[in-house]
Order: structure tokens, then C-alpha cells, then sequence
């Protein structure tokens, strides 16, 4: 500090931070020596003064008390290459400019040579599938994966998505080191030696935060990838610049943001102020809340489905423009998601740039051969797989695809061990005979089921087979009549008379959905048995037996709990014990010492108890004795 109050610095960088501190303002501005020497105070990157200002670093939100510290006439200069109209009217604000007397002066941000391209993450997300176009599939070296920078706000995001590119590339480069994560969590040692190998080219993927952003000048990084929608448009074009800034060089910047980001009505100007009215005022860092919309088609129609494995709703279905509302708080970055005109045309209504003209590919609307180069991981066959009602077979169509389909295998795999169907199945030949007319990618992809494998060859050659033809619309087929579907099974002979015609028999009318069956009796009927084996009579005569129904219940207490069981005659035992099963005697809850029921010893002669009876205490006599042997044996 006191070579800067001696004028050894002619240029001072400094943070907010320690620019307010009360140090600085005691010995340097109140320094009277001091303040007659400083020319004018320069504020860089002067977008986070709205984007940071009012959470992460509020120093930068404060930064106009500087005019209070300083004579009046101290010009203050703002730079940044972001500021579209909303934030550039917070900056103003908080930075205390005179908003009728400023001079501003607007050169542009359009990078002509990078190119453009925005699609939604097709795959899920945890996956991480839709990052595969990193790592191509036919790589003999290091340097054949581009430098890269992905950008995840999510730092463990960022440590899943380094385990699966390094799943999918080859075994020999999964030990070289090859793709690291930067952020701030990090020591200080870390990224100074991460970046150092980043710039020699020994890592070619970087996934790295905000830590990477602003301030980073590498001149060969190819490609950007922004992995899910950022807070603001601003965020993204900040990170976007990283690409490409060598002399002569070409980049390619990727936006993979939530299907759900379609799903938003930018075209209900009410939808943003649904619900409760806030009481603080909003912040240009709050996510912005639209309403999602009621159309079914509403995401398809703005491009939803382009850029996925295959390609085959890459088609713009129209020109659809969407409003843009200069004081979101996105800045109008889901409008450029949603555009189906022109990404560079929105970046310049945003930001107000002249028209540009672009040394490259301008974006994927206006090329769509650059979604080419980012398509995702082909997904599941279960996830991809539409049910298609089959219509009535265009003969004429199925001999114009076989003959399709033997005209390509014999130009590209006549020496192939596999025969035409191993390109397109009989059954899929028999689905597109049956579908119709087909006029888009979109209906190929429905009519093959959701899922081909050659589609990404060869669709675009079937669809214009097809264009070449005259094929009508699909014949449905017509519907079975009544009696035939109402009829369970067809007649057969031998189902009614001799001669195999079955009578007609009237329905009978189901009144129940329960049978009455009659009770079953108990007692065995007289007569042979139907064994194989017939037991002898009893030696002794036996009383006869008697049905349950007639059985005397067990009188108990009321207060017993047996007294509401209706199964408490089904413990009585029955003294027909070769014929009924087994059943224990349960005595009631109000019973003597269980001795006296289950006597273990005869009682003496004295006693008033009686000898027990066989037939009533199964567990110390056998019920079913074996028979005694037949007389004259």
C-alpha cells in the first residue's frame, strides 16, 4: 500500500473487496495526495456487478460509494461484454451513473467463428450419454479429442461425468490422465498444475465451474460445451467466449439444456406473474418462472427432439418465432432455446449487435449437418419403442422396399456373410408396406417402431424412396363384427351332434356370482369302501356316530372368551375314531388344574375320579390303533 500511495504503480488492479476496506479508504482515498493523482477508476466484467453483487460477492453491489469518495468530475468507466438491457440498467443504477448524461458505447460480442448449437439432453440425465461426442470412437492418439471445456455448476456433476468419459474411451487412454475437473473447492496448487497441462495439450477435457470463466484466455479450445440451462443468458455467452480465440482458429459451442425448458409458454405474457406477489424485490440471479404450457405439441414444435441418435426429427417443423422480454430475468435465455429461426438472430436482439456474418457454420437451424457432430449415446430399445397399429399391406410398396433393401446390401455388403433382412427385417418391411405415405423423418421413425439401427445411414435413402413413390394414405383395417368378437372360441366338430353342427343354445343368465352348494355330511356312507384297502369292523361295538349339527355346544361363561367362538364345538371329540380325523379336545378357560383333565396315573380306588377315557385324550392313546387281526387268521 505505500508504494501505491508513492506513486510506484501507475496502474492498480485491485478486488471490491479490499478497495473498500477501511485500510484502503484511510490511507489512499482520503488520502488528499492520493485522490489528485487518480485519473478515473476502470470496473471490469462490469456484469457481475448485478449478477454477483447482491448474494455472492456483495462488495461489487456497493461500489458506487466510490462517487462519495472521490471528487465529482472522476470519470468511471464499465466494461463488459454482456450487458443486455436489464442488467445494464441495474450496473447503471448501483454503480450511481447518471442514466440522461453517459456516453454508451456498444461494439458487439458476435463471435463469427464459432459456431452454434443448442439441443436438449435426449438420454438421462444421470447417464451423462449425451456428452459421448467428446470421446470419438475411432481415436489412435491423444490429440485426436478435441480441447474441450464443460462447464457443470454441479462440482460432484462434474466428478460423475469424468468417471463416465473415461467408461467409454479406450482402455489405453483411461490411465493418461486425459480429462480432470477444475473448480474452486480445490487447493491453490491444484488448478495452477491442471491448467498448465491443459494449455501444453497432455488434458484435452476439462470440467471445470465458473473458476475457468472470465479472465481465461486459451487460444486452441474447440469445442464448449454447457452441460443444463445456466442462471442467465449472460452466464452462457460469458462461457461460450472461451472458445476459439486464437488467430484463425474455428470453435464449436453446445448448450445440452431440460427437455422441461421446452415445455415453458413464452408466448403467455401472464404466466411469469402466477401465484403469490413478492415482497422483496426480485434479483436478476432468481430463476425465472414461466408457465408450462397446454399444448401437447407445444415442445415438439419448438425442438424438443432434434439432435437425438439417429437424426430423424432433425427438421425444423416451422419458423416459429418466439417473443422476447427484455426485462426477464433470464435475459432471454429460454428464447434461445425455443427459436426455431436463428440462434446468432436472438443473441443479437439481445444484446444489440449488428447483423452478423458468419466465417462458419451459423448454427444448427440454419445447419443442421452441425447436430451431426454432438449426437448423444443411442438409447435403450425399451425407452425407444412405439406401438404402431398395423393397417392393411400396400403390395406394390412391400416389393418397391425389398427391392430397396436388395439393392443395398448388394452394393454395400455383397461379400457379407449376412443376407437383406439383417439391414431391414421382413417385419419392419411388412410395418412400412402398412403405414402409408411417409413424408418425414419423424413418421419413418414411428412406422420402424422407435428404433433402426442403419437409420442414421440409411433413413434419409428410405424417406426418399418413399417421396419417390406414389403411396396413398394408410388403409386401416376393418373392424371384426360384433358376433365374431363377442364369440369365445370357434365352433368345432364334435361340439354338438353327430354331424359337428352345434345347436344354438340359449345363455343363461349369471344371477349370482356365488354357487348354493349343499353341506357336505360328516358321517361316512354306508356301504364298500371306495380304498383299495377295506379295514376291518371293530372287535368291541361302537355307539353309532352322530352328525356335527346335532352335537350339544360346550356350555361357557359369558364373560369367557369362548363364549361368542362359533368353532367351539368343532374341539368336542366324536367316538368314531377310525373314519373322522384327528381333533384335540380344548378345555374351557374356566377349568380345573389341567391333572384333572389330562391325568398322567390311575387314580386310586378311594377316589371320586373316574379312569380315563382313551377316546378323549388323543395325546396319551393312540386314536387309530392298528386293527386286531380278523378271526380264523
Amino acid at each position: 500500500m505505500a508504494d501505491v500511495c508513492s506513486g510506484k504503480w501507475q496502474i492498480v488492479v485491485i478486488s471490491p473487496e479490499m478497495l473498500l476496506s477501511k485500510r484502503f479508504i484511510k490511507n489512499v482515498l482520503r488520502n488528499p495526495e492520493m485522490r489528485s493523482r487518480i485519473l478515473s477508476i476502470v470496473v471490469d466484467e462490469a456484469h457481475v456487478v448485478s449478477h454477483w453483487g447482491s448474494g455472492f460477492r456483495k462488495k461489487y453491489g456497493t461500489l458506487g460509494i466510490l462517487r462519495a469518495l472521490l471528487p465529482k468530475d472522476m470519470p468511471m468507466v464499465a466494461m463488459s461484454a454482456t450487458l443486455p438491457a436489464r442488467v445494464r440498467q441495474d450496473v447503471l443504477k448501483k454503480l450511481q451513473f447518471d442514466e440522461q448524461n453517459y456516453t454508451y458505447l456498444n461494439l458487439g460480442n458476435d463471435r463469427p467463428n464459432v459456431s452454434l448449437v443448442v439441443r436438449a439432453i435426449q438420454n438421462t440425465i444421470s447417464s451423462y450419454s449425451d456428452l459421448d461426442f467428446l470421446i470419438p470412437r475411432d481415436i489412435r492418439e491423444v490429440n485426436d479429442i478435441k480441447k474441450c471445456f464443460v462447464y457443470a455448476d454441479n462440482i460432484t456433476a462434474g466428478s460423475d461425468m469424468m468417471e463416465h468419459l473415461y467408461d467409454i474411451a479406450p482402455e489405453g487412454f483411461r490411465e493418461a490422465g486425459i480429462i480432470r475437473t477444475y473448480s474452486a473447492a480445490f487447493s491453490v496448487k491444484y488448478p495452477r498444475e491442471v491448467m498448465a497441462l491443459f494449455k501444453a495439450g497432455h488434458i484435452r477435457i476439462l470440467i471445470c465451474t465458473d473458476a475457468a470463466g472470465m479472465g481465461c484466455n486459451i487460444s486452441d479450445i474447440d469445442i464448449v460445451v454447457q452441460w443444463k440451462l445456466p442462471s442467465s443468458v449472460s452466464s452462457f455467452v460469458q462461457r461460450a467466449g472461451r472458445a476459439a480465440r486464437g488467430y484463425g482458429r474455428s470453435g464449436l459451442v453446445v448448450l445440452l439444456v431440460e427437455k422441461s425448458a421446452y415445455d415453458v409458454d413464452l408466448t403467455d405474457p401472464q404466466g411469469k406473474t402466477k401465484g403469490k406477489p413478492k415482497t422483496k424485490k426480485a434479483n436478476v440471479r432468481e430463476p425465472t418462472n414461466y408457465a408450462k404450457s397446454k399444448d401437447k405439441d407445444y415442445a415438439v414444435n419448438h425442438g424438443v427432439l432434434r439432435g437425438a441418435f439417429g437424426g430423424a426429427s432433425d427438421e425444423i417443423p416451422a419458423r416459429i418465432e418466439v417473443p422476447l422480454d427484455q426485462l426477464a430475468i433470464d435475459e432471454g435465455l429460454h428464447m434461445l432455446v425455443q427459436s426455431m429461426d436463428c440462434r446468432r438472430k436472438v443473441l443479437t436482439e439481445i444484446y444489440g449487435n449488428e447483423i452478423p456474418q458468419p466465417t462458419v457454420a451459423c448454427c444448427d437451424l440454419c445447419s443442421p449437418a452441425l447436430l451431426n457432430h454432438t449426437r448423444p449415446a443411442p438409447p435403450s430399445r425399451t425407452s425407444r419403442k412405439k406401438n404402431v397399429t398395423p393397417g392393411i399391406v400396400d403390395k406394390q410398396l412391400k416389393k418397391a422396399i425389398v427391392k430397396w433393401r436388395k439393392e443395398i446390401w448388394t452394393h454395400d455388403f455383397g461379400d457379407s456373410l449376412f443376407g437383406p433382412s439383417a439391414i431391414l427385417s421382413d417385419t419392419a418391411v411388412e410395418s412400412l408396406s402398412s403405414f402409408g405415405n411417409i413424408e418425414r423423418l419423424i413418421d419413418l421413425e414411428i412406422a420402424l417402431g422407435g428404433y433402426w439401427a442403419w437409420f442414421g445411414r440409411y433413413g434419409d435413402k428410405l424417406l426418399n424412396l418413399f417421396k419417390s413413390l406414389d403411396v396413398g394414405p394408410k388403409q386401416h383395417k376393418p373392424p371384426k363384427p360384433w358376433a365374431a368378437r363377442g364369440e369365445k372360441r370357434a365352433s368345432q366338430p364334435g361340439d354338438g351332434d353327430a354331424s359337428g353342427v352345434k345347436e344354438d343354445q340359449p345363455k343363461r343368465r349369471r344371477t349370482s356370482k356365488f354357487m348354493e352348494v349343499p353341506p357336505t355330511p360328516v358321517n361316512p356312507r354306508p356301504g364298500p369302501s371306495s380304498s383299495r384297502h377295506t379295514l376291518p369292523a371293530p372287535s368291541t361295538p361302537m355307539p353309532p356316530p352322530f352328525p356335527y349339527h346335532h352335537a350339544q355346544l360346550p356350555t361357557t361363561m359369558s364373560s369367557s372368551p369362548l363364549a361368542n367362538n362359533p368353532y367351539a364345538a368343532l374341539a368336542t371329540p366324536q367316538p368314531n375314531h377310525y373314519h373322522l380325523p384327528q381333533m384335540q379336545r380344548t378345555p374351557p378357560s374356566f377349568h380345573f388344574p389341567i391333572s384333572y383333565y389330562y391325568p398322567t396315573n390311575t387314580p386310586s380306588s378311594s377316589s371320586s375320579r373316574q379312569p380315563p377315557n382313551p377316546l378323549f385324550y388323543p395325546h396319551l392313546y393312540p386314536r387309530n390303533p392298528p386293527p386286531p387281526p380278523p378271526p380264523n387268521s
